[in-house]
Formats: structure tokens, C-alpha cells, sequence
């Protein structure tokens, strides 16, 4: 089994171009806010103190207190939201590509789903359908 083609130095071309249905733009803001998302949970990852919800000794100054709330209040939860939105329109995209194929979004048999009878939970989604 070939895991890649081998391509004559001629063939290529400068940058791989992405399917036609993506939309470049929300790739790159989705990277944006993940990139967002790792640089303000550094000190988290680099550090065993938050982790544990004790304050670090190194970084007891106002100043260090004020960095940390500068950041806390322009980038943390601005990488969230951006992330969050960016999900949330992912679906919308999801299912209007479904409806201009012309296919459910999501599929139905017809009979409560297997992790509605499974989990034992009656919820409007699952209640919604008969059972069998």
C-alpha cells in the first residue's frame, strides 16, 4: 500500500488547494482561535500550581496580577467565544450543505435512538419517537 504519491518536480504546485467546498476563512479563524485557546492555557500546561488552585509564589506582584487580568480580560474567553461561534456556524454549514444535496442532516429510523433506551433518560428527542 502507497501512503503518498511520488509527483514529477514540474507537476507541483506552490500551495495544496483546499476541496471546493471549504470555506479558507472560517479554516483559518477556527486555527486562529485554537492557536488563541493554547497560548492563554500555557501557563496552565507549563505549571503545576493552577493546576492544584494554588497561587504560584513567583508570581505574587501587582504586576504579575495585572498581566494576568490584562490577559484574562482581552484574550481567554475572546478565544472561547471565537471557538464556540466557529462550532456552532460549522453546523449551520453542515446542514445547508445537507439540504442543497438534498439529504436529512441528521438520520432518522424511525425508533427512539440507542442511547435513549440505553441511558434510560426520557427527554423530548427521545420520547419524540415511537417505540417499538
Amino acid at each position: 500500500m502507497r501512503l503518498f504519491r511520488i509527483q514529477s518536480p514540474g507537476s507541483r504546485s506552490a500551495a495544496p488547494e483546499p476541496p471546493p467546498d471549504r470555506i479558507v476563512d472560517v479554516d483559518a479563524l477556527r486555527g486562529m482561535a485554537l492557536l488563541g485557546i493554547l497560548l492563554v492555557n500555557i501557563a496552565y500546561f507549563a505549571s503545576g500550581y493552577p493546576f492544584h488552585l494554588v497561587t504560584d509564589p513567583d508570581h505574587s506582584s501587582w504586576l504579575d496580577h495585572a498581566v494576568t487580568w490584562l490577559a484574562e480580560a482581552t484574550l481567554t474567553m475572546k478565544a472561547y467565544l471565537l471557538f464556540s461561534f466557529l462550532f456552532g456556524y460549522s453546523f449551520t454549514l453542515q446542514i445547508d450543505s445537507a439540504a442543497r444535496r438534498g439529504v436529512p442532516f441528521a438520520p432518522d429510523s424511525g425508533a427512539a435512538s440507542p442511547a435513549c433506551s440505553r441511558s434510560g433518560w426520557r427527554t423530548p428527542s427521545c420520547c419524540s419517537r415511537e417505540t417499538s
